[in-house]
């Protein structure tokens, strides 16, 4: 019995030991945990500072088009991300994202009505269901003025939509694969109609050309009111703009909103995620492995967390509603998940660290891919209030200007507001290189305008006897000031920096003009230098799968070298005879890249080998003409 006892609290100390909470911050603006429950949970998390000059991210998507799957890993790699996780659901069992699909302020994917998170180009996060918040306007119109509206953009098309397909696709477009009734339209750079085609098979788009697809009604549109050399007029519009969004992908359903758990409403396109009542009780409220991104209250840090699941002793996956609760505690107020099972993924610092349910990594439709290339300090909140106009009222008798969630610190113009300027005044203390100045959208204040003013101007100046230098002026069309960054090309000295709002150009809310948030950054010189290929130099070698493939004329071959040393790259064909050599010299450590135009050669099934001295792998390709 004895015996039996002890084993007992042998095992509950185990279960203690190996269930707790670890953390990394050997990152500057990014912490990782990783923490073990005796649920059984096993959560992996990154929390990534927005604000920060020196952190960044991109939407990525596999293999660099809409048509194509990549795992999570092979995406991060080539982008030398530090961290990334799988996002949106892939359509149509091809890889091409089921919605919203933003890169580098171009969209790939238009939406529909799944939730999606975008970022600002200063980094700063929204998340949304497009039909709650946003809607897509987008219309063809000809030379006579005639117009009909772009349903769907990347994605195969419906009856009698009219959809775009833009060389972003990567694929042939559906031609006559969709319908008896099918007309495309080839579109130059120029927006000039370049060729008109009827029943055809789809075609490869040209870099900088679109193709318009209808079929049905709308093939017959296209027909009547599309000639060849006509100039069309492309409007791809939605409210909100997605030309405020420097990136955005999607996933759903949305989890977390105004810092509670949100179940979306049953209800179909396009008023709510279209889930069906079994469905929806099935998967919100089963254990599933997860992954989810959500937001803190000012849009300025991200969460990101994958939760195993499928594995009993190791993870049992969440419901909907405890993913919710990890986000929440967390301090997100805004969450939505990306896509879950199998597909779920965290890569940090050259590995995979989740346990996916498959076993290995799921090829998925895209990736959110995180960066570091710089470690920036925010020197504001060690700047004391010098002087400020006569209607400011600093919140606290501590005269201090502090970053952070809370208003402690923070000041406000109050009371019958006069003629003349209104101005505080900033002491860093000393002299500082500054490389950044950044004011940031706050929901702490009560509303959504952190600073309730149209204009405003940031001055500075080393010394008191300097006059007083303009860094910094915005006037926004609207009483908004969101998401401004000032960047300086060289480093600049200051010690005193001035915040002024002409009377003529604020809105009185109860007599109340907020005090911005201020980011005040210098670059901090005795941190290891995060672009110094530390986390990038890869540990072996390892060929990785051409993109795009099959491939017409084109593809992409992608390798790493974890030391200097000689490399060959040959093609060969189904008989093994060799048949190009693309590589054969030194090459240094690193992820590296070639192109392989395929023009001389025809159509068929090719083999890629990488050889060094140590090492050697094959694989296989299609060019397909």
């Amino acid at each position: 019995m004895k015996l039996f006892k002890y084993l007992i609290i042998f095992l509950v100390l185990i279960v203690i030991v190996l269930a707790g909470d670890n953390w990394d911050y050997s990152i500057p603006n990014v912490s990782y945990l990783h923490r073990t429950t005796n649920e059984p949970w096993d959560i992996h998390m990154l929390i990534i500072d927005l604000k920060n000059p020196g952190t960044s991210l991109k939407n990525v998507i596999g293999q660099d088009k809409a048509w194509g799957r990549e795992v999570v890993s092979q995406m991060a790699e080539r982008h030398e991300a530090i961290a990334a996780v799988n996002t949106d659901f892939s359509g149509y069992d091809r890889g091409i994202p089921e919605e919203l699909c933003i890169i580098d302020n171009e969209i790939i994917i238009a939406p529909k009505y799944r939730t999606a998170i975008g970022f600002t180009n200063s980094y700063s996060a929204q998340i949304g269901m497009w039909t709650d918040r946003w809607n897509w306007y987008a219309k063809v119109r000809d030379a006579e003025g005639n117009e009909h509206d772009v349903v769907m953009m990347n994605l195969d098309i419906n009856l009698d939509w009219l959809c775009l397909f833009t060389d972003e696709y990567g694929h042939t477009t559906p031609g006559k694969s969709v319908s008896s009734n099918v007309v495309e339209v080839v579109v130059g750079s120029d927006s000039t109609v370049q060729e008109i085609r009827k029943n055809e098979a789809g075609i490869q788009i040209p870099t900088g050309y679109y193709v318009l697809t209808g079929r049905e009604s709308a093939a017959d549109w296209l027909s009547t009111n599309i000639s060849l050399g006509e100039k069309l007029t492309l409007e791809l519009t939605s409210v909100l703009d997605w030309r405020n969004l420097w990136q955005a992908a999607s996933g759903g359903p949305r989890i977390v909103k105004d810092g509670q758990y949100y179940a979306d409403p049953i209800a179909t396109f396009p008023n709510g995620e279209d889930f069906t009542l079994n469905f929806k009780n099935s998967y919100y409220n089963y254990r599933h492995p997860r992954c989810a991104a959500g937001i803190t209250v000012n849009g300025d840090t991200l969460i990101l967390a994958v939760v195993d699941g499928c594995q009993p002793s190791h993870s049992v996956g969440m419901t909907l509603h405890e993913l919710a609760d990890l986000m929440i505690e967390f301090g997100v107020v805004d969450a939505l998940q990306f896509d879950s099972g199998g597909s779920a993924t965290f890569y940090y610092k050259n590995f995979v660290r989740n346990s996916p349910s498959d076993g290995t990594e799921r090829a998925v439709a895209g990736a959110l891919c995180i960066f570091c290339d710089k470690n920036y300090i925010n020197i504001a909140p060690q700047a004391n209030i010098l002087d400020y106009s006569g209607e400011y009222s600093p919140d606290y008798s501590i005269l201090k200007l502090i970053d952070g969630n809370k208003s402690r610190g923070s000041g406000k113009w109050v009371g019958e507001v006069s003629d003349s300027l209104h101005w505080v005044e900033l002491d860093l203390g000393k002299i500082y290189p500054i490389t950044h100045y950044q004011l940031f959208h706050g929901f702490y204040c009560g509303d959504p305008d952190y600073l309730n003013t149209k204009e405003f101007t940031i001055y500075s100046r080393s010394d008191t006897s300097e006059r007083w230098q303009e860094d910094f002026h915005v006037i926004n069309e609207k009483y908004q000031a969101r998401d401004n960054l000032c960047t300086f090309e060289t480093l600049k000295n200051i010690r005193y920096v001035r915040f002024e709002v002409p009377q003529a150009n604020h809105v009185i809310d109860d007599n109340i003009l907020r005090q911005p948030e201020f980011e005040i950054y210098i670059e901090d010189t005795t941190a290891t230098t995060i672009n110094s290929n530390s986390y990038f130099v890869p540990k072996s070698f390892k060929l990785f799968q051409n993109y795009p493939n099959p491939f017409n004329p084109s593809t992409t071959i992608i390798f790493s070298i974890p030391y200097q040393t000689d490399v060959k790259l040959k093609i060969y064909n189904l008989l093994g005879k060799e048949v190009l050599t693309l590589l054969d010299r030194q090459i240094s450590p690193g992820n590296h890249s070639i192109e392989f135009n395929s023009h001389i050669l025809p159509s068929g099934i090719y083999y890629y080998r990488l050889e060094t001295n140590y090492y050697s792998t094959t694989r296989k390709m299609t060019l397909m003409k």
